[in-house]
């Protein structure tokens, strides 16, 4: 369980410190909610299923005070933050 925690936490502090994402709210446990500010709903939705078919995470759309957000639980303690950094940076 600190693992995931710990993992949250380092993805959530990458997201802040990104110049194109935008954390919605701080971890709530090992649930992350965020934003790539400009994209619309169906931008959300080919890039989560585009990661989601290469097997490198599943990142969902969700909504969040009327307007769609990327969604991320972290549940394996074996999640590498560098790993799940890596590829939020191909919502550039």
């Amino acid at each position: 369980m600190e693992q995931t925690l710990t993992t949250s936490r380092l993805v959530a502090d990458a997201i802040r410190a990104s110049d194109h994402l935008r954390l919605t709210i701080d971890p709530h446990l090992s649930v992350l909610l965020f934003e790539r500010p400009g994209w619309s709903p169906q931008d959300y939705a080919s890039w989560s299923a585009r990661v989601a078919q290469t097997g490198a995470m599943l990142c969902v759309p969700t909504r969040w005070n009327d307007t769609t957000v990327l969604r991320m639980a972290f549940v394996n303690p074996d999640t590498r933050a560098a790993d799940v950094i890596h590829v939020l940076d191909t919502l550039r």
